[in-house]
């Protein structure tokens, strides 16, 4: 993996490994989890923006943004991965999006 100078939405660099974004978690699983409904990715950038989720700069999804998120995710964790808190503690695995 290519060494970035930020880490994706909903993750963050901690001790050398991603990390879950505490504040971010959230809007990224539900991206996540609209996704694997609608498999469509303006129609989970509508939903998002319809609850009141917005990217990290405060600005709503667009189907870009979407693409983008996913994209960074799986890049930073092209496998099937395992996200923790900073003690350790497993929080989520998250499957790989085919």
């Amino acid at each position: 993996m290519s060494k970035t100078t930020y880490a994706p939405f909903g993750l963050r660099w901690h001790d050398g490994k991603f990390c879950l974004h505490e504040k971010e978690w959230p809007a990224l699983r539900r991206l996540m989890e609209l996704f694997a409904t609608h498999r469509r990715k303006s129609t989970v950038a509508k939903l998002l923006t319809r609850e009141g989720v917005t990217t990290r700069s405060g600005k709503p999804f667009t189907d870009v943004a979407v693409a983008r998120v996913l994209g960074n995710v799986l890049h930073a964790a092209p496998n099937c991965m395992e996200l923790q808190n900073e003690a350790g503690e497993l929080l989520a695995t998250c499957a790989r999006i085919a």
